[in-house]
């Protein structure tokens, strides 16, 4: 990787298409990018809203074992993404299954995405986080 490079090539908000976003079961015209209008020094975010829910979707230069050694992490299991090593794991500051990531390394540095859900016994955010980091993997590549 070029020393030079100082954040992910892979954009989200413009590269990930919007009947991706939709058949995840999220609006496209809810986009929000970066952190409340702030962009985020070496990351590059995007979220979506929808009835159930909130989905993110990050692209860094972190590796997996940033990931591992952030104690903010909890409950990490290995899980493949579309044949790539990957994470799942919850954040702390969540009631249990209210919220899961899904994370894997990309040709443009670390594909992290986090699903929020209104209602865990509607819909599994560990489920939807997986599905959403393996539709989105191939917009990662450039």
């Amino acid at each position: 990787m070029d020393a030079a490079i100082t954040e992910s090539p892979f954009e989200p908000c413009d590269d990930i298409p919007d009947d991706v976003i939709r058949q995840l079961g999220f609006d496209p015209a809810t986009e929000d990018r970066d952190v409340m209008g702030v962009k985020q020094p070496g990351r590059n975010i995007c979220f979506w809203s929808g009835d159930s829910g909130h989905l993110s979707v990050e692209s860094n230069l972190f590796e997996l074992d940033a990931v591992r050694q952030d104690p903010n992490f909890l409950d990490l299991r290995d899980v493949d993404i579309s044949g790539h090593p990957g994470l799942a794991f919850s954040h702390e500051g969540y009631r249990e299954g209210e919220n899961c990531y899904a994370a894997t390394g990309t040709q443009s540095g670390l594909l992290m995405v986090s699903v929020d859900v209104v209602d865990p016994t509607e819909r599994d955010a560990c489920v939807i986080a997986h599905a959403a980091a393996v539709a989105f993997l191939p917009y990662t590549a450039r």
